[in-house]
C-alpha cells in the first residue's frame, strides 16, 4: 500500500485573483480511500488497530456541564406628561445565581484507561438597569439608558477534561497540557446609551445614538507555566497521577531545575482584566410614500457606526516564585476587541407591494482583528533568557494579532407572492464574489487564508395550507 492508494489530488483556486504559476493543486488524504483500506468505521478490531466504538474511545472530547440557574426581577414603569412633553421609562434589577457542576476524563492511556474529573463553580450577580425617554416635540425624543450585563461562558469552556497532556521523561525539559476552567467568570460589562431620534414621517426614522461600554471581565485562551499541582485540584491531581507511567511520576515530581516539580506550558481559558468599548452609530430609513406612481412602494435603510475599542489582553500570567527560581510578574497588553470591526455600514434598497417585495443590501466592514495575541506562550520567541546552556523556548509569546481585511458584499432577493397560500423566491448573496483574506502580523502581513464562496443563487416556492 502506497501513499497515492490513500489520498487524491484536490483542484485550488478556483474563482481567486491568484498570481500565475500559484499552484492550483494538491496532493491530499481522502477519507474514503483509508476507510476501505483500513476500516476505521467497522466497530471492531482488526489487524490495523481497534476500532471498537466507545465513549471513552477519545476521552478528550467527553464531558457533560450542568449548569444551574435561578434569578429574580424587580421593574417599575413610568409615562408621565410634564408640561406637554412626554417622560416614559422603566428602572429595575436582576439578581442572577449561577452554579455549575461539571465532569470529564483525563486522556486515555491503554495501562489504566482514563480516570473521571469534577469541578463545581458558583456565582451572583445584582445587574440593575435604567431607561428613560423625553419628548422634546412629538418627533423628536431623546433617549438614555443604563444597564450592567453579564454573559455566561460557553459550556464547552467548562469542561474540566484534559484534551491534551505530554509528561516528559527527561529532567528540564517542559510538558504540555490543555485543560477546561470549570472555574471561568462571564463576560461582564457596565452599558451607557444615548441617542436623538427624529421620525420626520411615518416610517421615517433619522436617528444619531453614543455608546460606552466599560468590560471588567472577558474570557480568553491564555498559556501559562505551572506545574501539574498548580493546575489541578488535589482529586484531579490523585486521578491524573493514576494515568502516568513510573518515569513519568518522577518527572512530575523531581523533572524542575534542582529537582523541583516539572514544568508544563499550559493553555487554559482564562478571566481576562477587560476594558472600554465606545463608539456611535447613525441611522436612516424611510418609506418613498410621497413619490409618483409605482415608485411610492421603494424604500431605503441605512446606517453606519463608528468603533473604538481597547482592552487588556493577557499575555503573560505569570508565576509565582519558587525555592529556585524569582516570580515573574503578570503581563497584559492593549489591543481591540476582538471580532469587531472600526467601521462598518449598510444600505438596503426595498420595493414592497402585496404581491412583490424586492430588496438589495449592500453590506461593509472594515479590517479588523480576529486574534490577539497571535500566539500565547510562556517565553519570547527563540532561547529562554537565563538558561544555562541556551533553551529553546517551545511555547513561545508571539505579541501580535491575526485579523481580517475589508469586506463588501450584496445580495438581493425577490419574492412573487401568486395566491395567498402559494409564494416564489429568488434570492442571491455574496453577488459581487467577495473572498475572505485574513492575515499575521500587523506591520508586515502575511497571508493565512484566502477563500472565497463565490456568488450563490437560490431558488424556492413555500406553499402554506
Amino acid at each position: 500500500m502506497t501513499a497515492a492508494d490513500l489520498g487524491r489530488v484536490y483542484g485550488f483556486g478556483d474563482g481567486l485573483d491568484v498570481p500565475a504559476g500559484a499552484p492550483k493543486a494538491f496532493f491530499a488524504p481522502d477519507v474514503d480511500k483509508f476507510r476501505e483500506a483500513i476500516g476505521f468505521d467497522c466497530n471492531c478490531l482488526n489487524k490495523y488497530g481497534d476500532f471498537r466504538l466507545s465513549y471513552l474511545s477519545n476521552p478528550g472530547n467527553q464531558y457533560a456541564v450542568n449548569e444551574y440557574d435561578s434569578s429574580y426581577f424587580f421593574q417599575f414603569d413610568w409615562n408621565l406628561d410634564l408640561g406637554g412633553h412626554k417622560l416614559f421609562g422603566n428602572a429595575g434589577i436582576r439578581g442572577a445565581d449561577t452554579r455549575v457542576r461539571s465532569v470529564g476524563y483525563t486522556t486515555n492511556v491503554t495501562a489504566t484507561g482514563p480516570r473521571p474529573l469534577e469541578a463545581t463553580h458558583e456565582y451572583s450577580d445584582d445587574l440593575p438597569s435604567f431607561n428613560v425617554a423625553y419628548g422634546i416635540t412629538q418627533d423628536i425624543l431623546v433617549r438614555a439608558g443604563y444597564a450592567k450585563v453579564m454573559a455566561r461562558p460557553l459550556l464547552n469552556n467548562l469542561s474540566p477534561t484534559i484534551s491534551q497532556i505530554t509528561t516528559p521523561t527527561v529532567a528540564n525539559t517542559n510538558g504540555t497540557m490543555t485543560i477546561g476552567n470549570p472555574e471561568l467568570s462571564p463576560f461582564r460589562a457596565e452599558n451607557f446609551d444615548l441617542s436623538f431620534e427624529w421620525y420626520f414621517a411615518e416610517g421615517g426614522l433619522v436617528s444619531l445614538a453614543l455608546f460606552r461600554k466599560d468590560v471588567s471581565n472577558f474570557p480568553q485562551t491564555v498559556s501559562s507555566a505551572a506545574t501539574l499541582q498548580e493546575v489541578l485540584t488535589p482529586d484531579q491531581y490523585l486521578a491524573t497521577l493514576q494515568t502516568q507511567t513510573p518515569q513519568q511520576l518522577a518527572w512530575i515530581l523531581r523533572g524542575g531545575p534542582n529537582q523541583s516539580p516539572g514544568i508544563y506550558s499550559v493553555r487554559q481559558f482564562q478571566d481576562s482584566p477587560g476594558g472600554t468599548i465606545k463608539g456611535w452609530e447613525f441611522s436612516y430609513q424611510q418609506n418613498f410614500t410621497f413619490l409618483p406612481g409605482f415608485l411610492q412602494n421603494f424604500g431605503v435603510q441605512a446606517n453606519y457606526t463608528h468603533l473604538d475599542s481597547e482592552l487588556d489582553y493577557i499575555v503573560d500570567p505569570g508565576q509565582a516564585a519558587t525555592p529556585t527560581t524569582p516570580a515573574v510578574p503578570a503581563a497584559s497588553a492593549t489591543g481591540p476587541f476582538a471580532g469587531a470591526s472600526p467601521k462598518s455600514a449598510n444600505f438596503t434598497l426595498y420595493y414592497e407591494t402585496p404581491k412583490w417585495s424586492a430588496r438589495a443590501s449592500w453590506a461593509y466592514r472594515d479590517a479588523y482583528v480576529t486574534t490577539y495575541p497571535l500566539a500565547a506562550g510562556t517565553c519570547p520567541p527563540g532561547f529562554i533568557p537565563g538558561t544555562n546552556p541556551p533553551a529553546p523556548c517551545d511555547s513561545p509569546l508571539v505579541n501580535d494579532f491575526v485579523g481580517s481585511r475589508a469586506t463588501r458584499n450584496i445580495d438581493a432577493n425577490v419574492t412573487w407572492q401568486a395566491t395567498d397560500y402559494l409564494s416564489f423566491s429568488l434570492e442571491g448573496l455574496n453577488l459581487t464574489n467577495q473572498t475572505e483574506d485574513r492575515w499575521a502580523y500587523a506591520q508586515e502581513p502575511v497571508v493565512t487564508q484566502y477563500s472565497s464562496t463565490g456568488r450563490q443563487i437560490f431558488a424556492g416556492f413555500r406553499l402554506t395550507l
